[in-house]
């Protein structure tokens, strides 16, 4: 971006130069560059560096001198070292996200060189990505960490999270990653790829548990062993299961009893595995609720999940409602926030919402807000929608759509409409996904199942 001006005169009529870019305030335009990189979540990251260039002096300098620009410390299929070390130079004093992948064609860079760059400054690691494809050099990497930390406690980093990438089930994965665990007692713990082994231990320090595209790989685990990983899991306040198993038997009629859970996401996979999920959670403190999978082949075991929670959900997103799952509003009395996610279907979903209202005896709606984030929603699920804020006590809306439903004039029109009634926090329209780490790459990538195996030619 070249420096933009305009011309305008002064009292003598001499015309002068004026450069727009200076009238936005150093502040405000790091704040800009921030929400660049890390999307609407404060949680992710990108995973390739940002490049500045063919920009103003004067946004060139506000960028370098923005710390937490340049707080992501990548290394990814590059032998190009000066590039993270350029990074800890521009970062001093921030907490860093340092992700360690190694390359894509076996001894193509040592993972252990890159440990070396980062680990000097150990104390400010925020989370630790680990590309565990590798064992040998994965192993390598967590053994100079450990060593490092138990040379120097004071080096040990306050880890938010810690992720292992495609570890394996066999058991020589124990050896390093349970000691790298209780060593770096991180708040929160996820495994993309592969279900991590059974005898791995969750619950001494970890109050949040991610398990990312888990398979039937290798060691083929099955559902018993989904199973056996959550009922360790006693001490969870959050727990995310995405694109769980798709296949295999073996969970035992067993409840799950997470005591202290209160967000509770369960995302694709098996319908099959997504039941008897929810058959057997027992999560007494449950605050939020998010479900994306094919609902109508487990209503059953929804309502009987939503039935046993529903004193204490005040946050439910789903899907997709249809008709005769509406009824499940019953089951939620305190029911605050309402979200429609994912389905390009909302549309349907909120028209099944309007017909719900008409039916006899049916239980009134009372939640306070409505968040719709989908691919799609037609003209007809926009007026389903007004007819839902104006039957129910609506405080607040949330619309985000990858596609817009008409032209520029209709949407600015409703939009003012809804401003008329209700606090409107988002009417955002062409968006995309916000977090990578929620897609799912298995289609690019045959025989892997993980959202962060990208093909070797992908564009980042």
């Amino acid at each position: 971006m070249e420096e933009a001006t305009a011309t305008t005169a002064v009292e003598d009529g001499a015309p002068v130069a004026v450069n727009l870019a200076r009238r936005l305030p150093p502040e405000l335009l790091s704040d800009v560059f921030l929400a660049v990189p890390s999307g609407a979540s404060y949680k992710f990251r990108p995973i390739v560096p940002i490049r500045i260039s063919s920009v103003c002096r004067y946004w060139r300098d506000i960028a370098l001198n923005t710390g937490a620009l340049w707080s992501t410390i990548t290394f990814f299929d590059t032998p190009s070292f000066h590039i993270a070390e350029l990074f800890l130079s521009r970062s001093p004093h921030r907490a860093l996200d340092v992700v360690l992948f190694g390359g894509w064609n076996d001894g193509a860079w040592p993972m252990t060189k890159a440990a070396d760059i980062v680990l000097p400054a150990l104390p400010r690691w925020r989370t630790l990505t680990v590309d565990s494809r590798n064992r040998v050099q994965v192993f390598e990497v967590l053994s100079l960490i450990m060593h490092r930390c138990q040379l120097e406690p004071a080096m040990r980093p306050r880890l938010r999270d810690l992720t292992f990438v495609a570890v394996g089930t066999s058991m020589c994965a124990i050896a390093q990653v349970q000691p790298c665990m209780d060593m770096l007692k991180p708040d929160s713990l996820s495994f993309c790829g592969v279900l991590p082994h059974r005898a791995i231990s969750f619950g001494r320090h970890a109050r949040h548990l991610s398990l990312h595209c888990l398979t039937n790989g290798a060691g083929r685990p099955r559902m018993g062993h989904l199973q056996s990983i959550l009922q360790s899991c006693t001490r969870l306040e959050s727990l995310t299961l995405s694109h769980v198993l798709r296949s295999g038997g073996g969970w035992r009629p067993e409840r799950v009893v997470l005591p202290a859970l209160k967000e509770f996401t369960l995302r694709g996979g098996s319908s099959t595995c997504a039941a008897c999920i929810l058959r057997a959670v027992d999560a007494p403190s449950l605050h939020s609720f998010a479900i994306r999978t094919d609902i109508r082949v487990i209503v059953d075991p929804l309502q009987s999940f939503l039935e046993r929670h529903g004193t204490s959900i005040r946050e439910l997103r789903i899907s997709k409602i249809y008709l005769d799952t509406a009824d499940c509003f019953q089951a939620l009395p305190n029911l605050d926030v309402f979200g429609l996610v994912g389905s390009s279907s909302v549309g349907t979903s909120l028209k099944g919402m309007v017909s719900y209202l008409t039916k006899p005896n049916a239980a009134p709606l009372r939640f306070s807000t409505i968040e719709i984030a989908t691919t799609t929603i037609s003209t007809g699920g926009i007026e389903s929608l007004k007819t839902l804020v104006e039957q129910i006590p609506i405080r607040s809306l949330s619309v985000r759509a990858q596609s817009r439903y008409a032209e520029s004039k209709i949407r600015r029109s409703d939009e003012s409409w809804f401003r008329e009634r209700v606090e409107v926090k988002a009417w955002v329209f062409r968006c995309e996904e916000t977090d990578p780490r929620a897609r799912c790459f298995e289609k690019f990538v045959p025989g892997v199942h993980s959202p962060y195996s990208l093909p070797s030619t992908a564009v980042t």
